[in-house]
């Protein structure tokens, strides 16, 4: 896995979760930004693992 792609320590769900409190807009829109990051970081991962897969069974 490229560092660009490297999940954290303590995994991809505890980067997707956020805490259950009140924020103000600020704070949630980079809760967000931080969460569809690391959902698009996951979906390119995954389809570079797809080509990787599809590319051995073609050969």
């Amino acid at each position: 896995m490229s560092a660009k792609h490297e999940i954290p320590e303590h995994g991809l769900a505890e980067v997707i979760q956020f805490p259950r409190k009140a924020v103000d807009g600020s704070e949630r829109l980079a809760e967000l930004d931080a969460r569809i990051k690391a959902a698009f970081d996951e979906i390119h991962e995954l389809l570079g693992e797809r080509r990787e897969i599809e590319k051995r069974h073609a050969a």
